[in-house]
């Protein structure tokens, strides 16, 4: 079950190779997700952490609000449970993490072809 919560601005909600320990679905407010590359806000309707909630493994982004909002959490057991019940729900993910996974890799050839030491 979500749990929703508001949080002021400037709490931090994950900090990055913290072990995920669920999702959380913004729903209301904003945040801003940091990571080595860069930083970008999240706006309602976004779920942060996810691909390390379904990993199992630590966050490689730190998430912080930036103004009053309410965020829905849920943990990685009723992430997963939610997940198998609603089969279509899954395979979306799959495809969102698929076309992510596919546009990072299109980044690295990219940036490689440019390299001066490509061979």
């Amino acid at each position: 079950m979500q749990v929703r919560t508001w949080y002021p601005a400037g709490t931090t909600l994950f900090v990055e190779d913290q072990l995920a320990s669920g999702i959380f679905v913004l729903h209301t407010g904003r945040a801003k997700l940091t990571q080595s590359l860069g930083s970008r806000i999240v706006r309602p309707g976004e779920i942060l952490g996810i691909s390390s909630a379904i990993a199992a493994s630590p966050h490689g982004a730190a998430a912080r609000t930036i103004e009053r909002s309410e965020i829905g959490f849920l943990g990685g057991k009723d992430f997963s449970s939610f997940l198998c019940e609603h089969g279509a729900v899954a395979f979306r993910l799959v495809q969102l993490l698929s076309t992510a996974l596919t546009g990072a890799l299109d980044q690295v050839r990219f940036a490689l072809t440019r390299s001066p030491w490509t061979l």
